[in-house]
């Protein structure tokens, strides 16, 4: 093999494993600049009977100085309380059960994980007949800092191909080790 060749054969490894690098990286889950809602009880344009006595939220990650009210079909605000100690579930508890049918709005503010006011709402119907919402617990949190599969698998692409290139450059190192020997045979 000529140094000419072995040259095109690094050069063509180098650009395929850059190529799949800059996929990798392209194709990564991007940073949160915000921690958005993950699940509420009544959740997000759920219709919601029974006795509703407080609404869960469940965020994805730690958030801190959380505050949250409920707004009634009339626009009022309804009294109630947050528990303030979970860090990823928080339970606004109201003074008395939803007695009105209509519209509800949840409204919450918090700094998330990041540090950043965040300031958001959803809103839920509250209707006769409809089923009762089942409060959120402790399990259904999930675990933070995880690691997306998109994320592995791109890294473990990444692997593969250093690991590939460095074989090959193991092997060409090996090729031309014996071609040397072989020459310098058939010069004795």
């Amino acid at each position: 093999m000529t140094g000419t060749t072995i040259r095109r054969r690094w050069s063509l490894a180098a650009s395929v494993v850059a190529v799949l690098a800059l996929v990798g990286l392209i194709m990564a889950p991007p940073a949160s600049a915000h921690t958005n809602l993950l699940a509420g009880s009544p959740g997000p344009a759920q219709r919601a009977g029974g006795t509703i006595e407080s609404i869960d939220l469940v965020f994805p990650e730690q958030v801190t100085e959380f505050t949250a009210w409920l707004e009634g079909p009339d626009g009022a605000t309804l009294p109630g309380s947050v528990n303030a100690d979970a860090g990823q579930l928080f339970r606004l508890t109201l003074d008395g059960p939803l007695s009105d049918f209509g519209r509800y709005i949840v409204r919450y503010e918090m700094i998330s994980a990041d540090g950043d006011d965040t300031e958001s709402a959803y809103f839920f119907n509250f209707e006769e007949g409809a089923p009762q919402p089942l409060p959120l617990g402790e399990v259904d949190v999930p675990q933070t800092g995880g690691t997306s599969a998109l994320t592995i698998v791109s890294g473990a692409v990444l692997l593969a191909c250093l690991i590939g290139l460095a074989l090959l450059f193991v092997v060409n190192l090996e090729r031309k080790r014996a071609a040397t020997r072989t020459e310098e045979v058939s010069v004795s």
